[in-house]
């Protein structure tokens, strides 16, 4: 069973990304478990156990590129997905290997 996880300090994202994701593994009839993290002081506290990551970029403390590159010296095989409104710093996920760049609002396809 895959694991992805959700970093990201707004709730609304948390839910309608959550969803997304959930009706995507649903229609590949895959299993899966979404674990949601409010930080990324949290989610550092348990990326050893993740697949797939969906990481914000503006998060309070540590933002999503200070928490990606922490990521790579804790587990290389986490894809990283960078979920964020801020488009002018996607070259900023390219230095943590980001996997994908995907921006809110959030759209199925």
């Amino acid at each position: 069973m895959i694991k992805i996880g959700i970093c990201d300090d707004e709730k609304i994202v948390l839910s309608v990304l959550g969803t997304l994701v959930k009706q995507s593994l649903e229609e590949l009839e895959e299993g899966g478990k979404i674990i949601n993290f409010h930080s990324g002081e949290e989610l550092l506290e348990e990326v050893e156990k993740l697949d797939v990551l969906f990481l914000d970029i503006e998060m309070p403390g540590l933002d999503g590129i200070e928490v990606g590159s922490q990521i790579q010296k804790r587990n290389l095989d986490c894809k990283v997905i960078m979920a964020t409104s801020r488009q002018d710093r996607f070259k900023e996920a390219f230095k943590i290997n980001a996997f994908r760049f995907i921006t809110k609002p959030f759209q199925k396809k």
